[in-house]
């Protein structure tokens, strides 16, 4: 399911954005797609770009990527919100906003 070969899952969660679908991060060829749950389907990119995607989490209406090369974690959400979460920054690295 996952291309090309090599390419290791390091974390699993269901869509934020759209609940038949999961998440999935691609360790070592620096993806994030989302496939079908039902595991039918395409099997399409959501974030690229990112060098050592390892966690994911979501976060109400948004998800959490961290990128273990970069010490970055980066937020997706359909519309802006609050990321001034105090220690949010100091504690976990960078808070970039990616915009769906």
């Amino acid at each position: 399911m996952f291309e090309p070969i090599g390419a290791t899952p390091t974390s699993i969660v269901v869509n934020p954005f759209d609940a038949d679908q999961l998440v999935v991060a691609l360790w070592h060829v620096g993806r994030v797609v989302t496939a079908p749950i039902s595991g039918e389907g395409e099997v399409v990119d959501l974030l690229t770009g990112i060098e050592r995607p390892q966690h994911l989490l979501v976060d109400g209406a948004a998800l959490l990527v961290s990128d273990h090369a970069a010490g970055t974690i980066w937020r997706r959400a359909r519309r802006r919100l609050n990321t001034e979460r105090p220690g949010a920054a100091r504690a976990h690295g960078r808070l970039r906003e990616i915009r769906a």
